[in-house]
Parts: C-alpha cells; structure tokens; sequence
C-alpha cells in the first residue's frame, strides 16, 4: 500500500512540475506587436483601438513610424502608455511629459538635453500630437524588445 501510495504521489509531482511551469508563462507573458505604418497595435492578437475622448490629442489615427534623426521606432503616445500599463502626466511651464510605472519614472521632452538618454518626445507638425520611443520606453520598464525587419515590426514582450 505504502509503495503504490508512493508512485502516485512521485507521478503527481512529475506531472505538476513538467506542466507548471508551462502554463505560468503562458499565463503571464503578453505579446505586443507595433507595425510601421499602422494606426493601431495588437495585445496577443487582439487590436487595440484609441479612446478618442481620451487621446484626441495625444496622436489618435497616426501611424507608427521611424525617427529619421534617432532610427527609432515612434508611436502615438496612446499605443505606448497602454502597452506598457503607464501613466501620464506633463508639466506644462517647462514641457516636459512623464511616463510613470511601477515605481520607473521616464521623462520627456523636445530639447534632448531635458530628456533621459533616447526619451526624446516628438511633436507631430500637422496636428500636435505625441511621439515616443517605443524601444526605450519598453526596456526602461522592462519588456523584451524584437525587431522584425522583414515585417517591419516591433515586438514587445511582457515576462
């Protein structure tokens, strides 16, 4: 009886241990995926759409694109404070925008010398609106970062 109760529990903690770890990242990890050119990004394959309201001035219906100054993938400060779960908030006497998350606080602005490292804020000419790099911005809080240059796409992944 001993040894029967035995195996059944060393073949329990097999099992548990083999599939375990498998089922919590797949639990846990999100795929993001930001195209150049696209208005919209996805989470694990689901469109995220702007809140008009919300991110009217903030870069709502203008696509990803690449910085030609800094080769730096930009997009719609909407698309990146939702990917990356932050907040926002902008000092209007000295133009400056925060991104805060977790206790991480990044800074931007459209004078290099007030913005950390590559965390330069572009302003869109026609209409005003927000630009960030999505690389510095992910990496800053964590995420894994992927290039796919046959797509043209950026790939950020939560763990």
């Amino acid at each position: 009886m001993n040894k029967r109760i035995m195996t059944v529990l060393v073949t329990l903690v097999v099992i548990f241990t083999t599939l375990s770890p498998l089922t919590l990242n797949a639990e846990e990890s999100r795929v993001m995926r930001f195209e150049i050119g696209n208005t919209t990004f996805t989470i694990d394959g689901v469109i995220q759409e702007h809140n008009v309201v919300e991110w009217q001035v903030l870069g709502a219906d203008l696509p990803i694109y690449i910085d030609p100054i800094y080769d730096r993938t930009m997009a719609p400060t909407w698309m990146v404070t939702r990917a990356v779960n932050g907040f926002l908030d902008f000092c209007h006497r000295d133009q400056i925008l925060f991104m805060m998350r977790d206790g991480t606080l990044l800074r931007f602005a459209q004078d290099d010398s007030r913005s950390d490292s590559v965390g330069v804020l572009r302003i869109h000419e026609d209409t005003g609106a927000w630009f960030l790099p999505l690389r510095y911005v992910a990496e800053a809080f964590g995420y894994e970062v992927i290039w796919d240059d046959a797509a043209q796409a950026v790939y950020i992944i939560e763990r």
